[in-house]
């Protein structure tokens, strides 16, 4: 993206932010990595705060990029920091490689020591799939070890080995979280023990609350469909369209013969976002992963309640 492209986006968010008349605005930059265009992301993050100081940005970067001429710039403007990692050394420098072949692990943890030390809410993000579910107890704890305080687990729903052998083994792990998060309460946040809780998800409001803009200026409902043509809401020069928003809203209305009759449904992220289904698998409707997901955190939740934590 260049540095116009990043003014024209700059100036509709602007724009519909004084329609709107909104100052409660949260900006997240993700990728990609956006230290590939350390550039245009310092110019982004600098004309933001010019317009308005109280905007929450936020970033998702894999962290190697850091160094001494972006760190100090990043750690004071960016709000919120999450960084990709994929859990132990082990299993991090099997997924996250140079192209030389080496993996990132190192890089990314001495860089982590100083994001640490000012940015106490950096976010670990790590990625679940069946291959490492196992792993997950041992590796939120050694990322809190490691200095997190709160961290993320992503069950990666576009991997289709997810049977009931491994949702059994996920129940098993979240209950031995559980009991470590009793003991480290006050020093742990856990975003999988924060699902279990069970929350009515809000109703998703595409184009008027939420919007995803990629480096072309498009404007899409949010990232799960970005790229695909048939949920473009606009672009930045031509506004969003109405009848693409009554569009979306008619999708995430759809009701299905089998959620119906759950009573968990309106707390069930698969029954909410109808989008993030179809990306998954090409069906709007919730698949057997996201259910079986939904009725995993309705144990742990049980779980919670049963054992007073």
């Amino acid at each position: 993206m260049s540095k116009e492209k990043a003014k024209d986006i700059l100036d509709f968010i602007i724009k519909r932010s004084n329609i709107y008349q909104d100052n409660n605005i949260s900006i997240n930059i993700h990728g990609g990595e956006p230290l590939l265009n350390y550039d245009v992301l310092r110019y982004i993050v600098e004309n933001i705060r010019l317009w308005n100081r109280n905007v929450f940005i936020s970033m998702t970067t894999n962290a190697v990029l850091f160094n001494e001429e972006n760190i100090d710039f990043i750690l004071e403007n960016i709000d919120e920091i999450s960084v990709s990692i994929d859990e132990t050394k082990e299993i991090h420098d099997n997924n996250r490689i140079y192209r030389n072949g080496e993996g990132t692990f190192d890089k990314v943890v001495k860089n982590l020591n100083k994001i640490l030390e000012k940015k106490k809410n950096t976010i670990a993000r790590m990625t679940v799939t069946p291959k490492t579910v196992s792993s997950l107890y041992n590796s939120v704890t050694f990322l809190h070890n490691l200095g997190f305080s709160i961290i993320s687990p992503v069950i990666d729903q576009y991997d289709t080995r997810w049977d009931e052998n491994n949702m059994e083994i996920l129940e098993q792990q979240l209950k031995m979280l559980s009991g470590y998060f009793a003991v480290q309460n006050e020093s742990l946040k856990v975003g999988m023990l924060e699902q279990a809780k069970y929350r009515k998800k809000s109703k998703c409001c595409p184009g008027t609350q939420t919007m995803h803009i990629d480096t072309k200026g498009d404007i899409y409902p949010c990232a799960y469909v970005t790229g695909d043509e048939k949920f473009k809401l606009g672009d930045v020069y031509t506004g969003i369209s109405e009848e693409a928003i009554i569009k979306i809203n008619n999708i995430n209305n759809k009701k299905f013969e089998r959620c119906e009759s759950c009573f968990w449904k309106d707390y069930c992220y698969g029954y909410r976002c109808k989008l993030f289904n179809y990306a998954i698998s090409g069906d709007f409707e919730p698949n057997y992963t996201a259910c079986r997901l939904e009725h995993v955190f309705l144990k742990i939740h049980k779980y919670y309640k049963v054992s007073g934590k």
